[in-house]
């Protein structure tokens, strides 16, 4: 593995002065700076050199936000991206998770932390640190009590996979070469078995399934465990 281009986006000079003295000298992550705030143009800095952008969430809007999270969702750029959040509302981080964010850390991990969660996003894994899995750790429990995974098929196994990874159905039908409608039926049979009556608890579960804060990540377990 090459050298990995990373952006860290902030609007606290302190923490932009950290993480510059962090990764001053070091051989896996290039890490270029930038300040942000309530004027920021995320598309124009966004460049195509950068593999990995760390977004410090603390001088977003509302409406910056929500742009942002499109941006993810929509997959603009062809990037991985971590949230550094202070936030510890599960409405708040839901609305990333299920965009298909590939990293959470609160503010309050070490650097160390984020190195970790750098290079695991960029060899295609998901990260969350221990701070914030802790959130989510009861609503994991309601979520497999009302959630039955037993009829789902593997086909929808597969495609789960894809879409906690956060790929649109576009993507996930080139990638098991079949056609929109097909994987559209499929979400919809799953939704059903898995007793889910909006799109979005569907994006949700997979993307916490995804991102290892259950006992049991089923895609990737034998079939006689389910």
């Amino acid at each position: 593995m090459g050298t990995i281009n990373a952006l860290f986006l902030s609007s606290l000079p302190i923490t932009i002065q950290l993480m510059e003295e962090y990764f001053l000298n070091d051989n896996e992550i290039y890490l270029t700076t930038s300040f942000l705030n309530e004027h920021y143009d995320f598309e124009v800095n966004v460049k195509p050199g950068f593999d990995v952008i760390i977004l410090d969430d603390g001088a977003l809007n509302k409406i910056e936000t929500e742009k942002i999270k499109n941006i993810i969702a929509e997959k603009v750029f062809n990037k991985k991206y971590i949230l550094l959040t202070s936030s510890y509302d599960r409405n708040y981080l839901d609305f990333f998770i299920a965009a298909g964010i590939d990293g959470i850390i609160s503010k309050k991990v070490e650097p160390v932390i984020i190195k970790d969660a750098i290079l695991k996003v960029y060899s295609n894994n998901k990260f969350i640190d221990e701070i914030t899995k802790e959130l989510y750790t009861n609503s994991i429990e309601e979520i497999k009590t009302s959630a039955s995974k037993e009829n789902l098929t593997s086909r929808e196994k597969e495609i789960f996979m894809f879409i906690g990874k956060g790929y649109g159905n576009k993507e996930i039908a080139g990638e098991i070469s079949v056609d929109v409608k097909t994987v559209e039926k499929h979400k919809s049979n799953m939704m059903k078995k898995l007793n889910f009556k909006k799109v979005n608890q569907l994006y949700l579960y997979a993307a916490l399934q995804i991102l290892n804060m259950s006992l049991m990540i089923f895609y990737i377990l034998p079939d006689d465990m389910f």
